[in-house]
């Protein structure tokens, strides 16, 4: 029996699945414990996010001179590896610094919103019809922002502005997510993410030099949180995705990813001692059907 119709490549029994679809799921696992390590560390938002792309790079570096056979391929598109790079940056410098002023729930769970960013950039730019199972998610998503932005507002502080910021991750994230869409047609993913990853932590240091961040010193387990988070939710995460892409669906990738707001809010509330209130478990729901709506419509097209 098949997994799905729209398997992407030849077809194979489940059971040969079922190893990659494990991996996946570790791989959410993976992705939500960014937000619990960043937070176990007092340091500038731009510093974690130059290096944890530094040292996703330096680790990728190896094995891409080794396997990777069109290592000049970024002087052929060198403006879309840029806004890629640069996109990506900003995504991290804004999610990253959202942590400060919010919650880990509000945070992952905005930030996860890029998928609809991306439909009404398709819908108003491209001038791409959105289904109306893809306007129901849309709507039924925002539904969720204006729920728990609600319940934050009572908080009062910053909790507002944190928000706002991990919306913007969001918008940063669709937009290179656009970008990368066409350059991965032609390019390898090892091939672009070096690059764009590369791209994007010469970037945060700039920004980090402008705005005098202290790049050093740090104790060395703040060092060791760095290399975590360059190893577990980017490599061990986002980096198992892309391996899965041609042995599971596209859409049970999408679907079960979006399990990574849930991961990321069971582990603040036992690490961080940060329970979810009732507005992010109905916001929450409604996000993450409103995005499971968006997503599988998107995909079957």
């Amino acid at each position: 029996m098949l997994i799905s119709e729209e398997y992407p490549g030849r077809e194979q029994p489940m059971q040969k699945n079922v190893p990659a679809i494990a991996a996946v799921i570790l791989g959410v696992i993976a992705v939500s414990t960014a937000s619990i390590l960043i937070r176990l560390i007092d340091v500038p938002p731009l510093v974690v996010a130059f290096y944890r792309l530094l040292f996703t790079t330096l680790i990728l570096t190896p094995v891409f001179l080794l396997k990777e056979p069109q290592k000049g391929a970024v002087k052929d598109y060198p403006f879309y590896y840029a806004l890629s790079g640069l996109f990506l940056a900003l995504h991290f410098y804004l999610w990253i610094t959202s942590l400060s002023y919010t919650s880990v729930s509000s945070s992952v769970i905005l930030v996860s919103l890029h998928p609809v960013f991306v439909s009404l950039y398709s819908h108003f730019i491209l001038k791409e019809r959105i289904s109306p199972a893809t306007a129901a998610g849309i709507i039924i998503a925002f539904v969720g922002v204006v729920v728990i932005s609600a319940g934050d507002h009572s908080r009062g502080g910053n909790v507002l502005l944190g928000n706002l910021l991990a919306l913007g991750g969001a918008v940063m994230v669709a937009g290179y997510m656009l970008v990368g869409r066409n350059l991965r047609r032609t390019v390898s993913t090892l091939n672009y993410t070096f690059w764009v990853y590369g791209t994007a932590s010469l970037v945060l240091l700039g920004l980090a030099l402008v705005f005098r961040a202290p790049l050093y010193p740090y104790p060395s387990q703040v060092y060791l949180v760095f290399l975590l988070l360059a190893v577990i939710p980017t490599l061990m995460g986002h980096s198992v995705f892309n391996w899965a892409l041609d042995k599971v669906p596209v859409v049970l990738i999408s679907t079960i990813i979006l399990g990574e707001p849930v991961g990321a809010t069971i582990l603040a509330w036992i690490i961080l001692q940060e329970p979810p209130s009732l507005f992010h478990y109905l916001g929450g729901f409604l996000i993450l059907s409103g995005l499971f709506l968006t997503v599988r419509r998107a995909l079957r097209e």
